[in-house]
């Protein structure tokens, strides 16, 4: 739908009095997904990861002539190009799709809730498609910014809207409300993820719920207490439609739930008829989000009939642990949906339960080398209990080196020299071909700064490495995964740390451009990123 400038200046409230005409349909907040220039308008967002005024020139430069900023940077022409200018970009964007939402009279369902939020959007999109010209969040677009994205793609041959909404500290979702002003609020499982910026997970599900303000029905699980609670205590007065498994005199009485090999059946009872739906699915998650979309549809009134049609056809979303084939007789596990770390532990063991199911042709050995030169002794009490209690075989070694023979190298090169060699060699008394080494993210980047300061050279420890000597590929699974990330993982599974009793320790400048590092992301929080992408584009992190 077009909007002139004109118009979006005026919704905006702003000064319109220097704008040229123009016509615009696309709404950008990221410089790269930049396509129609003429026809859009960039958002120039400031967040506490970025600033979108550093790219406005950028885009001026593609083509991109019209734009919503806080303050006009310096160095863009402005003799052919619109700036409305506001006090804050966000809320502007916010402000241009709720007036763009509140044009159209169509009936809009907001899902939101801790778990299954996108999977219920998908799904309830391949139930009702047959009735609708459906809008609906792309991918997980369901926060500040992706929800208002969302609801700008109705337009008039819109028939339903269903929008995602998600929140990650308190007054938020009031906003996200004013913008999607659903007339049937979905509450999916609320859980324990993404607490974080929440007293307790009462006040989440109360802040989630505010979604369901000026609703005229509510769909949710009538056996969670803390939803029910939270319900009672907004008491914004509208219809509810709920489920459960225990309580016969509730709407939606689930009556019993039969699983087979590759299916499910949920036998269910709504105003006293009885129904019956059968999905293609076993997982408990997938049940559950399965009876979500069943009392989502009895809401909306769709025949008992139809919905039992319609169910045995529901497909996978590919949001959630989506198994694929990769290269090289790789297997990639698809949970890209979820970015918080306490997710991991269901992706950690949906990848163990399939591997001893589908039994992969690989061997995992570890191998711990001790330094018989130097006191740094971990407890292999505690590395073998661990690997023993996860399957691993534990290998032992000792070596060692002598500083003397080697003066032009320091002790930290010929540790870890040695330590090297030892991996190689017992690599190939096995008959590996593959040997995985643990550096993260930072070790990666932090490698390639001390490079660059110290030989002046444009290089780090790749990814990936092809022996050319032998038949033997060095791998870093963690490469993509943040220190502080693996450190919080460590904590949650309760890791014991290794005391650190290296005496050459001091005399590395490893820990002073850790300091560097830092304060490089503090300067620009993207610096790990530019970093990052000089590596790929010079063929650094694959040889």
């Amino acid at each position: 739908m077009k909007y002139s400038i004109l118009e979006i200046a005026e919704i905006l409230g702003a000064d319109a009095s220097h704008l040229n005409n123009a016509s615009i349909d696309t709404l950008l907040t990221d410089s790269r997904t930049l396509t129609y220039p003429d026809r859009s308008l960039f958002f120039a967002l400031h967040t506490d990861s970025n600033d979108g005024h550093r790219y406005v020139h950028q885009l001026y430069e593609k083509g991109v002539h019209n734009f919503v900023v806080e303050h006009i940077p310096e160095g863009v022409p402005t003799g052919d190009a619109n700036f409305i200018v506001v006090k804050n970009s966000i809320k502007a964007l916010q402000q241009l799709a709720s007036f763009h939402r509140h044009r159209f009279h169509i009936p809009v369902i907001g899902v939101t809730g801790s778990r299954g939020k996108t999977q219920v959007k998908e799904w309830l999109f391949q139930l009702l498609r047959p009735d609708y010209n459906i809008v609906r969040s792309p991918r997980s677009y369901n926060s500040q910014i992706g929800v208002p994205l969302s609801v700008w793609d109705i337009d008039d041959n819109t028939g339903l809207a269903i929008i995602e909404a998600g929140i990650s500290q308190p007054d938020e979702m009031p906003v996200l409300e004013s913008i999607i002003s659903p007339d049937i609020t979905v509450m999916t499982n609320i859980g324990n993820e993404h607490k974080e910026g929440f007293a307790s997970i009462e006040e989440k599900c109360i802040e989630k719920l505010r979604l369901s303000r000026n609703s005229k029905y509510i769909v949710f699980d009538g056996d969670n207490n803390t939803i029910c609670n939270g319900i009672i205590d907004l008491s914004y007065g509208h219809q509810e439609v709920s489920w459960s498994r225990v309580n016969t005199d509730a709407p939606i009485f689930i009556s019993s739930i039969i699983k087979e090999k590759d299916s499910t059946t949920i036998n269910y009872t709504y105003l006293l008829y009885a129904g019956q739906v059968k999905i293609p699915f076993t997982a408990a998650a997938d049940i559950e989000n399965a009876i979500v979309c069943l009392a989502t549809l009895l809401c909306m009134r769709v025949p008992m009939d139809t919905i039992e049609e319609r169910f045995k056809l529901l497909s996978p979303t590919g949001t959630r642990m989506d198994a694929m084939e990769g290269v090289n007789d790789c297997q990639l596990i698809h949970d890209t949906y979820t970015s918080d770390y306490l997710s991991l532990a269901p992706a950690i063991d949906f990848m163990s339960r399939r591997a001893r199911i589908h039994r992969p042709k690989l061997t995992l050995t570890a191998l711990h080398v001790r330094m018989a030169n130097i006191d740094y002794e971990s407890d292999t009490t505690y590395l073998e209990d661990f690997a023993a209690a996860r399957g691993v075989r534990l290998i032992v070694r000792e070596t060692s080196f002598d500083p003397s023979t080697d003066t032009r190298k320091s002790p930290c090169f010929l540790c870890s020299w040695n330590r090297r060699k030892m991996l190689f060699t017992v690599a190939q008394e096995l008959g590996c071909h593959k040997i995985a080494l643990g550096h993260h993210q930072d070790d990666i980047l932090h490698t390639l700064l001390l490079n660059l300061s110290f030989q002046g050279q444009f290089g780090t420890m790749p990814a990936r490495l092809q022996m050319r000597k032998f038949p033997m590929t060095i791998i870093r699974p963690l490469c993509m995964v943040h220190e502080r990330d693996l450190a919080a993982w460590a904590a949650l599974q309760g890791y014991r740390k290794q005391k650190k009793l290296c005496p050459y320790e001091t005399d590395s400048h490893r820990s002073d451009i850790k300091q560097i590092f830092g304060q490089l992301e503090q300067l620009n929080p993207e610096a790990r990123y530019s970093l990052w992408n000089a590596l790929e584009q010079e063929g650094k992190l694959v040889e």
